[in-house]
């Protein structure tokens, strides 16, 4: 677990040194996989279908759909880091179908 918090501490912060903004404390709403993709909605920044980077590892994008699926079914709140959201952490950005977070932090 140690690990694991280790590698999404480095990923945030890289993703910080972007431009970008992250919309925290949101509630996932869904999560479905289909035809092998991860999708998921949110209750702020993605309310129609966001995606899991395809461009992630196999393990990476496991990772982050036990994630989802976990704050989904206990209610905790995510964070994520969404390269067009204003840097201002204001999430005034919808999130178009199929987009893609840099970082998700439950």
């Amino acid at each position: 677990m140690r690990k694991i918090m280790s590698i999404l501490s480095m990923l945030a912060f890289a993703a910080s040194a972007r431009a970008g903004g992250y919309c925290y404390n949101e509630t996932v709403t869904a999560v479905i996989m289909f035809n092998g993709a991860a999708y998921f909605s949110t209750s702020n920044s993605c309310n129609t279908w966001c995606l899991v980077p395809q461009s992630w590892s196999a393990a990476a994008q496991s990772q982050a759909f036990a994630t989802l699926i976990t704050a989904r079914t206990t209610g905790q709140m995510v964070s994520f880091f969404w390269a067009d959201q204003p840097a201002d952490n204001s999430c005034t950005v919808k999130e178009a179908t199929s987009s893609s977070p840099t970082t998700i932090v439950l």
